[in-house]
């Protein structure tokens, strides 16, 4: 029993000095990152240059850990456009960053509602996001 207390209490500790870690690295609460973004993508491979809307979700900050949601709006259809892409990413410094078979993902957060972003894969994917209102 008193291990288990010992290690709730480390695991807590953890969380806390977690999240204001992450928290004095942006110069804010992650936690305000939570919202709704939308601007603009430019997306270049295999011959093909596509320009569009790019949406992005943040649903949760849970420790370094992000939940977040990206959608780029564009013709013509394609498997990688007008899809929901739902990602959890970490988050170090004002950096989010994810890595799968897919690719990887990386957003710069430059301010509480600016974010740039970088999505690699079979095709390079750059994007600029600023939070709804």
């Amino acid at each position: 029993m008193k291990q288990a207390f010992a290690v709730v209490a480390i695991l807590s500790l953890f969380f806390v000095f977690g999240q204001q870690a992450a928290a004095a690295d942006l110069g804010f609460d992650p936690q305000l990152l939570v919202g709704k973004y939308v601007g603009s993508f430019e997306i270049r491979g295999g011959g093909l240059t596509t320009t569009g809307v790019a949406y992005l979700t943040i649903s949760g900050v849970e420790g370094d850990v992000v939940a977040f949601v990206l959608y780029f709006s564009a013709s013509p259809r394609h498997p990688y456009f007008n899809n929901d892409i739902h990602i959890r990413g970490k988050l170090e410094g004002n950096t989010i960053s994810s890595r799968s078979a897919a690719g990887t993902v990386s957003l710069t957060v430059l301010d509480q509602n600016n974010i740039e972003g970088e999505a690699r894969g079979s095709f390079l994917n750059a994007f600029s996001v600023t939070r709804k209102k």
